[in-house]
């Protein structure tokens, strides 16, 4: 499991990547239907909540490594 910042959005995007070519699959090719398919919209929800608390992490850990002035 990645413990950096980039390789857990990198892991994020994967799952999305994933999830919208196996809908891609199963709508035989139909992009439209694939992209708008409640599995690739249900992933992309959860990505982009999962993103943005992995920024904040992120964002907090640097934070609290910064020395206070």
């Amino acid at each position: 499991m990645p413990t950096s910042t980039r390789g857990r959005l990198l892991m994020l995007l994967a799952s999305w990547l994933i999830a919208f070519l196996t809908s891609l699959l199963i709508m035989d090719g139909n992009v439209g239907q694939a992209f708008l398919s409640p599995l690739t919209m249900l992933m992309g929800f959860l990505s982009v909540s999962a993103a943005s608390a992995i920024v904040v992490q992120a964002r907090n850990r640097d934070q609290s490594e910064r020395p206070e002035d």
